[in-house]
């Protein structure tokens, strides 16, 4: 893995994801490696392989937050917001403390053109961390895009 992780710092992309490949071939059931894996395949423009990655992370260590949020981020660059959304919901389910998760989750109801579920999703998140500037700022977005869809 440090090989791997030496040859990502270098820009040496191609070499790097063969050496987490690699080593996912070593330990199949290790998440951890497979979201590394996933990382590196991101940063190469490989989205759809990374997200398939992301994706088997997830399934092997559901507990795990780094898999669903980094397969949320990609579907997101992709502008795949309904899947992203989903990812998201469940994580914020089983998360409720995971902020950044509320508030991606509704920057993908935002981009789905549901501002007021955007606003009541930030609103949860909001009972538990009230003075959390992230979430306040995408609250006030989702509920200008709220009152302007209304009008």
């Amino acid at each position: 893995n440090q090989k791997a992780f030496c040859l990502e710092r270098l820009g040496r992309q191609s070499e790097a994801i063969h050496c987490f490949r690699r080593s996912v071939q070593l330990a199949p059931g290790d998440a951890a490696l497979r979201e590394y894996l996933g990382q590196a395949l991101a940063a190469a423009g490989r989205a759809d392989e990374a997200i398939d990655t992301y994706r088997e992370a997830f399934r092997l260590a559901p507990l795990r937050d780094g898999a669903p949020m980094a397969l949320a981020n990609t579907l997101m660059a992709q502008e795949r917001w309904r899947e992203a959304e989903a990812v998201l919901s469940e994580l914020c389910a089983r998360t409720p403390q995971h902020v950044r998760a509320w508030s991606a989750r509704a920057e993908c109801l935002l981009a789905l053109g549901e501002p007021g579920e955007a606003a009541r999703s930030v609103q949860l998140a909001l009972e538990t961390h009230p003075a959390d500037a992230e979430l306040l700022a995408t609250l006030a977005r989702a509920e200008r895009a709220a009152s302007q869809s209304q009008s």
